[in-house]
């Protein structure tokens, strides 16, 4: 006879009328000794427990806490118990104890799951849930009891089909639960010292593994420790939002009966965190413990150190002015400036600068004559290298940016001087013609005595998930200095 895809039979009408129990068993023994669950789930409201052990025969005792609970708490009798044949059900002691509680035991047929399908459907959404938390939060799985019971607290609180749509909280208390206080599973938590020394932290930093069942309080794992307790003053780190770059954006200075408001920038404004979810700012550092380490973090391996290039090698200290380069806090003519976006200061002055230095005519003695750079009397070294005159010296900055390419340039010049400049020039073209079709401009004869905003290009480049260029955005905006001046 084939089994039946859909329930052929209606739900149980009240709490306590049939319970359907299976048990699960964990291929990792937990850190309380727990290698097994039972889960104990009502027909008539879904409302699941789920109870840790150590021995597949502790379900029996489990059974028992159960009906005393229902009938010192709800008034109420255990009717029916739907399990499999699994041997922790069908001792003599728990078949002698349901008869003489007039307890009628159901099982299925046996290699027919289908029969049990409540409490196998049961235990694979538990399971599922807590392997994909504890992924989620890093966290040892030594700690699956914990995901285990947080994760039937959430299915208690979930809505579900068989319900059409209610909780198992509401059809069991008759009332939504309340969800203010839920967080994240492994969340980052601070937990006061409630008897901190005067120059101890006053604060410890741990992991939320879920709620108390006996406390109001909440479970917080000690990686350090390697234990669980119940902690009352909790405050929660939350992780900060990822910040989304924004990809249609309204073009600057668009007319206003369009409907729209113009834009400053096409660059995203972060996402700021509410100041009770706020990160601190210094957080005391925690070690894994030795378990943690082996379970689930895998140290990456630090590269060995350089050797000497040669022998009794003589390593020439750069001077002042060669690190002021070197960490982009100047040019070769004494101005201040930062590096293009995307480029390392110290690539400015690297192997390609020293490559172009040798391809430029040597300079002699009589044009060095006159030319003075500062230099620190301890950087002074015998048989220092001449300075580089200030015309060569933009000769090596330049061909050192131009050798890099698919960089962003800073102004419309380096876009020009790219290897880049004929995809620039075409996106330039359809920026332009992107502003002539949206009527963002008239051309007009400046007032007299006017301070003119100026604008100019923004250049940037969007990359797929392999760092491939995907499009050259160039933007035309005024420019923020100038636009203040005018107001």
């Amino acid at each position: 006879m084939p089994v039946p895809d859909e329930r052929e039979s209606d739900l149980a009408e009240s709490y306590g009328d049939q319970i359907h129990a299976d048990t699960w068993a964990s291929d990792v023994t937990s850190l309380g000794g727990n290698k097994y669950v039972t889960t104990w789930t009502d027909d008539a409201t879904r409302w699941t427990k789920t109870v840790p052990q150590k021995e597949k025969n502790q379900a029996f005792p489990a059974y028992k806490a159960l009906e005393a609970e229902l009938e010192t708490q709800e008034g109420r009798r255990i009717k029916e118990l739907q399990t499999d044949n699994g041997g922790e059900f069908w001792s003599d002691e728990f078949s002698e104890h349901l008869k003489s509680k007039g307890t009628h035991h159901r099982t299925s047929v046996h290699d027919t799951p289908e029969q049990n399908g409540v409490a196998e459907r049961v235990n694979r959404t538990l399971a599922e849930h807590s392997r994909a938390m504890l992924l989620d939060s890093g966290l040892p799985r030594n700690l699956w009891p914990y995901a285990m019971v947080h994760a039937t607290w959430l299915k208690n609180r979930t809505p579900t089909r068989a319900l059409k749509g209610l909780t198992p909280y509401e059809a069991r208390y008759g009332s939504p639960p309340d969800l203010r206080d839920l967080h994240r599973f492994g969340a980052k938590v601070w937990v006061r010292k409630e008897s901190a020394g005067k120059t101890e932290s006053k604060a410890r930093e741990g992991r939320f593994v879920g709620y108390s069942q006996k406390s109001k309080g909440y479970q917080i794992y000690w990686p350090d420790k390697r234990s669980v307790t119940v902690e009352r003053n909790v405050r929660f780190i939350e992780d900060e939002p990822d910040s989304v770059e924004v990809e249609d954006v309204q073009l600057e200075g668009a007319k206003a009966d369009r409907g729209e408001q113009p834009t400053s920038s096409t660059s995203p404004s972060p996402v700021s965190q509410p100041a009770s979810e706020t990160r601190p700012a210094t957080p005391p550092p925690s070690e894994p413990s030795p378990s943690q380490t082996n379970q689930d973090d895998e140290e990456e391996e630090s590269a060995p150190p350089e050797e000497p290039a040669g022998r009794g090698q003589r390593v020439r200290k750069p001077s002042k002015y060669v690190r002021r380069l070197q960490q982009g806090e100047g040019t070769v003519d004494g101005r201040t400036s930062a590096p293009p976006k995307g480029i390392q200061p110290a690539e400015l002055m690297g192997a390609a600068a020293v490559t172009a230095l040798a391809t430029i005519v040597n300079v002699s003695n009589d044009e060095d004559e006159g030319m003075h750079f500062e230099e620190d009397e301890e950087d002074a070294a015998p048989h220092a290298p001449p300075p580089i005159p200030l015309e060569y010296g933009f000769a090596v900055m330049d061909h050192a940016l131009l050798i890099h390419e698919g960089q962003e340039p800073r102004t419309l010049e380096e876009a020009k001087a790219s290897p880049d400049w004929p995809q620039w020039e075409a996106a330039i073209d359809k920026e332009i013609k992107n502003l002539r079709d949206h009527d963002t401009y008239d051309l007009v004869e400046p007032p007299p005595n006017a301070n003119i905003v100026g604008c100019r290009f923004v250049f940037r480049i969007k990359r797929d998930a392999d760092g491939s260029i995907t499009v050259r955005v160039p933007r035309y905006l005024r420019c923020a200095h100038t636009s203040r001046a005018a107001a």
